[in-house]
């Protein structure tokens, strides 16, 4: 049978791209070309250890994961961050269709096999996370364990997201609609918004937490739009009067600065297609719905998405129910969205104690690489995966 958009080009031999040598904060850039795309990824640890990779969602980069990457180059684990489909410096396609789950599968999968891997383990924030539950979904044999941060797996709704999110909030393209930022996000002036507003955005949306003190919002109505404009998401949440200490200065300028040369078109466009990836995950009904891999959830108390969810006692429910390997759903008190930069040193605990856990452990040999870049086999005496610096 065909096989799925983005699947098939992901498992041909990488073609590799050159560059001058570049790191961030002593964690070296890399540059390959999978699935279609010149991807850009940041890669620590031994070449011939067991491998992660760190997913990460919006508005963010492979730079969220600085803190676990560090921290895995002397436990033998290979670690892996790259710029998503649509973010930093990864390509970022034009049309709608090219984000679709099984695309965006095919790139995770096409890294790790250019890298020389066929199985690995995954981690993943936001839609980091929503993309590390469903490949554990599609590809059962190739992620052999899996930990997600703020978005927990639920199951499979009765319709759409966004069908579901306009139902609730109206169609955003009707002057009377309620905001929403997932709906916001599919207007075609979403972008652009954001792009004439980097910084402002970036910071409420990075460092406001509940009771933290903060000048109020520009706009209090629940109506998308306000005197018949359009009013994004960072006017409506409160105004911090300083960062917090887990995102220093130099930090957040970083952030800012990869954003301004990016635009954030390409991360928007992750949130036009769940109704897409609804009808392409049809399948994923019953025992196919269940997650059966060991894994590991962490997240915030404060976390807004997690509050969407129902809370933390609700996302447990549904993790317990379709996770039947769950190690563990932890949720530290005091703590918002940002958790692996809130919460840096527990974060990476909790995820390195996952890795050694008997269950996980056991699993390492099979998470080490079986090729080399070329995609010859070489199971006597593996050469070191060469990749070319960015």
């Amino acid at each position: 049978g065909r096989t799925p958009c983005g699947v098939g080009r992901a498992m041909e031999a990488a073609e590799a791209e050159g560059g001058s040598s570049g790191s961030v904060e002593g964690i070296p850039l890399f540059r390959v070309r999978v699935n279609g795309l010149s991807m850009r990824y940041a890669d620590v640890g031994p070449a011939s250890g067991p491998l992660v990779l760190f997913l990460h969602g919006w508005p963010d980069s492979w730079y969220g994961w600085r803190h676990q990457l560090k921290a895995c180059t002397g436990v033998g684990f290979r670690a892996v961050a790259p710029d998503m489909r649509g973010y930093g410096g990864t390509d970022a396609p034009q049309e709608i269709g090219f984000y679709n789950v099984f695309a965006l599968a095919g790139d995770v999968l096409g890294l790790a096999n250019a890298l020389g891997y066929d199985r690995f383990f995954v981690v993943g924030h936001d839609w980091g996370a929503w993309l590390a539950w469903h490949l554990a979904l599609l590809f059962p044999r190739e992620v052999l364990a899996v930990c997600a941060l703020s978005v927990p797996y639920v199951g499979r709704d009765k319709v759409g997201l966004l069908t579901a999110l306009r139902r609730q909030f109206g169609d955003p393209k009707l002057s009377d609609a309620k905001f929403n930022y997932f709906l916001h996000h599919n207007l075609p002036e979403a972008a652009a918004q954001y792009d004439s507003n980097v910084r402002e955005s970036l910071y409420r949306i990075y460092t406001y937490l509940p009771g933290v003190p903060s000048d109020p919002p520009e706009v209090k109505s629940p109506a998308l739009r306000v005197d018949g404009q359009v009013r994004p998401l960072w006017e409506r949440i409160p105004r911090p009067h300083c960062l917090p200490p887990w995102l220093p200065r130099e930090s957040f300028e970083y952030i800012v600065a990869e954003y301004t040369s990016t635009g954030f078109r390409g991360g928007l466009n992750h949130y036009k297609t769940p109704d897409l990836n609804f009808a392409l995950t049809a399948h994923l009904t019953g025992d196919k719905a269940l997650v059966r891999q060991p894994a590991l959830f962490l997240g915030g108390t404060l976390d807004g998405v997690i509050a969407r969810f129902g809370g933390p006692e609700k996302s447990k429910e549904a993790l317990l129910k379709y996770c039947p390997a769950l190690d563990e759903a932890l949720f530290l008190e005091g703590k918002g969205h940002w958790i692996q930069q809130e919460a840096a040193p527990e974060v990476t605990k909790r995820l390195l104690a996952f890795f050694e856990s008997p269950a996980v452990r056991q699993l390492q040999c099979l998470a080490l690489p079986v090729w080399t870049p070329r995609g010859l086999r070489n199971s006597q005496a593996l050469e070191p995966v060469r990749r070319s610096r960015l």
